[in-house]
């Protein structure tokens, strides 16, 4: 007889079903555990200080990027009140736009901290013979709520030209009457790899919704998105200056 087969033997006795399950039972348990984690909340303040921990409204970060760098798919940035100056600025994307806050990981929530409207201003940012790019996002599943940005120069052919937006830079009031009811959609751009992902769908429904508390009509100037605005309920319009949809808004109820 082999000497190791009574140590075989009980080591298969050993493995009986009642244990592989529960071991296996165990097993997922701990994967469990590990995929839901609760996600994490981060805070970023005018105050604050990127050596922080941003984990708490009493050691808050001083930078969103420095907050996307900490957090994870599924966190929570906190913007505390105030107003930010961003400075840092990217390479030139597209040949002209000066990208300036740069969101390239995912599923990531910016929000205003409830009770607050702060404000991100980039006039501190104006290179010449560029256009500023406030946000420039390459990622997927980012949410922006409840802040304002201002003074982002969109002339490229002087130093300084500073204009206010709201919403992330993509609407503003329509330069081509004096009606302030009237808004504008513009730069609602989505790059090429991101497109027909539900993306662009996605800004303009987040557009369309925030701008109903502010203007009656919106209009849109597009080249090549005309599709895509009928699409999404503008209708075509040419007796208009400078404008090829329109969309006439309702208070949401």
């Amino acid at each position: 007889m082999n000497p190791n087969a009574t140590g075989i033997t009980r080591g298969i006795d050993a493995l009986k079903p009642g244990l592989i399950c529960n071991t296996l039972v165990a097993a997922l348990l701990f994967l469990l555990q590990a995929s839901s984690a609760p996600a994490a909340t981060w805070y970023i303040s005018p105050t604050g200080n990127d050596s922080n921990s941003g984990t708490s409204t009493n050691a808050p970060l001083a930078t969103l990027p420095a907050a996307q760098t900490l957090a994870s798919s599924g966190d929570t940035v906190y913007i505390m009140a105030g107003t930010y100056y961003p400075t840092t600025t990217y390479p030139v994307e597209l040949g002209v736009y000066v990208p300036v806050i740069l969101i390239n990981k995912n599923g990531i929530t910016y929000k205003a901290m409830p009770g607050t409207r702060p404000v991100f201003n980039f006039s501190l940012v104006n290179p010449t013979g560029e256009r500023v790019a406030a946000f420039w996002v390459t990622a997927s599943n980012v949410t922006f709520q409840g802040f304002d940005v201002v003074a982002v120069q969109e002339n490229i052919t002087t130093s300084n030209n500073p204009v206010s937006y709201t919403h992330l830079d993509v609407y503003k009031r329509q330069p081509y009457t004096h009606d302030p009811r009237i808004g504008r959609v513009r730069r609602l751009y989505v790059l090429q790899a991101y497109r027909r992902s539900g993306v662009g769908r996605a800004l303009l429904e987040a557009v369309v919704a925030y701008a109903r508390d502010y203007f009656r009509l919106l209009r849109v100037r597009t080249e090549e998105a005309g599709e895509f605005y009928t699409t999404h309920g503008f209708r075509c319009i040419a007796s208009e200056a400078e404008t090829t949809h329109v969309l006439e808004l309702t208070r949401a109820a």
